[in-house]
């Protein structure tokens, strides 16, 4: 028998999210890069729907009848605004790639001077 790691993912939110909490499956090196888009591209909002109902695992999330909302295309499509969905992604790519705090402010510039004797 090997070894599997078994990581999982907990989001949770601040501002006009504070409160939602979302847990996820390992996220495989393809999934992140689908996550992030490539060459310009970017995920579309079904298949974001597809990835969420893929991989989490739970989440506290109700539907317009206030009750918990299933994990499953239909009820991500049918119940969340494309906004939420595209957050949830956002979100789930940065704990991905480990992306837990803003990061560092770029070095200033240091302007060089070229001697022109």
């Amino acid at each position: 028998m090997g070894f599997r790691l078994d990581r999982t993912y907990v989001l949770r939110f601040e501002g006009a999210m504070e409160g939602a909490y979302v847990k996820l499956r390992a996220t495989p090196v393809g999934v992140a890069l689908e996550l992030r888009g490539g060459e310009g591209a970017s995920l579309s909002i079904q298949r974001g729907a597809e990835l969420l109902a893929e991989y989490v695992i739970e989440w506290n999330l109700d539907g317009a009848d206030d009750q918990p909302l299933p994990i499953t295309v239909d009820a991500i499509l049918g119940n969340l605004e494309e906004v939420l969905i595209a957050k949830l992604i956002v979100e789930w790519y940065r704990a991905a790639v480990g992306v837990t705090a803003p990061l560092d402010p770029p070095l200033e510039e240091i302007p060089m001077e070229i001697p022109t004797d």
